[in-house]
């Protein structure tokens, strides 16, 4: 599921100027950007007689920095630009459908004053 992250974050940073996004952790203390974390249960939703089949997994993205409106900003492009997406993912040999599901919402500041959002999408995938 790492490559179908990574074909999202690849996305986002291609349509995004200057977006710094990494996997599951910040990189430091001081970094301001986005982490995505994928949920680790996939769910097949869909089995067909054929024997392919359509799963389903989440995705978050956190949001750090001190300047919240910048948060709120980031996050609320990523899920205009994601909502409705279809992509294909080579690395897996997915086609992606990608729908937003949660909302821009704030988490709270850290020792550094940096504001914290986090918002979410859903993604069905199949074989291609």
């Amino acid at each position: 599921m790492t490559n179908l992250v990574n074909t999202l974050n690849n996305y986002l940073k291609q349509n995004i100027p200057n977006l710094t996004i990494e996997n599951d952790l910040f990189s430091s203390s001081d970094t301001e950007g986005v982490i995505s974390v994928h949920d680790p249960a996939t769910k097949t939703t869909q089995e067909y007689i054929d024997g392919t089949s359509e799963s389903q997994i989440n995705i978050s993205y956190t949001a750090r920095f001190k300047n919240a409106l910048t948060s709120r900003e980031i996050l609320t492009n990523i899920l205009n630009l994601l909502d409705g997406l279809k992509l294909v993912d080579t690395q897996d040999g997915l086609r992606l459908k990608v729908k937003a599901v949660a909302n821009v919402q704030f988490i709270g500041t850290d020792e550094k004053n940096n504001s914290f959002y986090t918002s979410s999408v859903n993604v069905t995938y199949n074989s291609l």
